[in-house]
């Protein structure tokens, strides 16, 4: 039996890209029971249809990948938390799934500013 080949590796650093074209943005991400208790964004009680977002502080999160580690919700984006400029990240309720999960978070500064403030459509 021939020996196995050892799988070639790429050398530079990995980049998360986010799972959708064109809402570069966006990261979708599945946020369990514990974790909406510990961020006080549980479903129909902190964000609801009238109010589907929350803002994260990015120090809770980082303590949040301390103290679970792997085990947290926010460990597959984890660099994005790290290289996002702000104090606080927007995380959002995806009732409907439109980005398959069931949060998502907006990962740049201007995409936060637009939700929250969405520029004003004028009425013909």
């Amino acid at each position: 039996m021939a020996p196995k080949q050892k799988k070639k590796t790429s050398r530079g650093k990995k980049r998360l890209k986010p799972v959708l074209a064109g809402h570069p943005e966006i990261y979708p991400l599945v946020l369990t029971t514990k974790t909406q208790e510990i961020f006080n964004c549980r479903i129909d009680e902190d964000v609801t249809d009238e109010q589907p977002y929350k803002l994260i502080n990015k120090e809770d999160i980082f303590e949040d990948l301390r103290n679970r580690a792997a085990v947290s919700d926010f460990h597959p984006v984890k660099k994005i938390v790290q290289e996002y400029p702000g104090n606080e990240l927007l995380l959002v309720y995806d009732k409907d799934f439109k980005y398959g999960l069931n949060f998502y978070l907006i990962a740049t500064e201007e995409g936060k500013e637009n939700y929250l403030n969405p520029p004003e459509v004028p009425e013909e």
